[in-house]
């Protein structure tokens, strides 16, 4: 019995000391993890020395994420605003930004502030009763959703068409004239989907066609608008619509550029 015990005892001693030697090695450094350090170091180096960037906890983000709040937007100057920041409007800048700021204040008519709703409906008949006239009033209040308010086509509707270039290529801060052909004394309105701004500071305007149907309106590519910008235009006289693309470039594209 004593002897059929020894092949067990050893057995129980190997194990254990197989447990003390797993236990009592220096664990060796993890050569992938080493590797992914010296990868993160050398890319943070890189990543600091592209402008308007910064590497905040291993991954890389714009600089207007770290950068403290800045109350005044206006001490920005509009060339340095690359990304995320648009021009301060002041309500009493001028009639059209009153109404576009009473309305979000008050909580009313939010197709003067969202393409997403549809507009009030336009009147045909007292435009034709007096087209220079309406178009006028009509024109005063500011609702980006008439670009897609427009005539259904027909025998007698003539379709918005472009006068002039449609592709555009500016710096940020520059202007550009954006022109339709439309009907005479026709209520035309010019919506950006990705900011920028129009004369009265706002992303749309409705301006009224002259006695030959040329209808035009002067965009700015203003703080905070970069890459490819679509606006539409569209009228309630004319059927269709026109779509405008400006290229938009800024500071930092124009340095790497060089």
């Amino acid at each position: 019995m004593a002897t059929k015990k020894i092949p067990f005892l050893i057995l129980v001693l190997a194990l254990f000391g197989a447990t003390l030697w797993f236990l009592c090695i220096p664990k060796k450094e993890n050569s992938t993890s080493g590797s992914m350090s010296a990868v993160t170091e050398s890319q943070s180096d890189e990543f600091d020395s592209r402008d308007g960037y910064a590497l905040v906890g291993g991954v890389l983000r714009p600089s207007t994420d770290i950068q403290p709040r800045i109350d005044n937007l206006s001490q920005i100057p509009v060339l340095v605003r690359s990304h995320g920041f648009s021009k301060e409007l002041l309500p009493e800048s001028n009639s059209k930004v009153l109404n576009v700021h009473q309305s979000l204040i008050e909580r009313s008519d939010p197709a003067r502030f969202s393409s997403f709703v549809v507009p009030k409906s336009f009147d045909s008949k007292a435009f034709n009763d007096a087209p220079k006239a309406y178009a006028t009033e009509y024109a005063k209040i500011v609702e980006p959703g008439r670009v897609f308010a427009t005539a259904q086509p027909g025998k007698d509707i003539v379709p918005l068409q472009t006068a002039g270039a449609r592709f555009h290529r500016v710096k940020q801060g520059e202007t550009v004239r954006l022109g339709v052909n439309s009907s005479v004394f026709a209520p035309v309105t010019f919506t950006s989907q990705s900011l920028g701004s129009f004369e009265e500071g706002l992303t749309s305007t409705t301006v009224v066609a002259d006695e030959n149907g040329y209808a035009a309106a002067t965009y700015t590519a203003s703080g905070g608008t970069v890459d490819e910008v679509q606006i539409l235009a569209g009228s309630p006289t004319n059927s269709g619509q026109v779509t405008f693309v400006v290229s938009v470039e800024t500071l930092n594209t124009i340095q790497a550029k060089n």
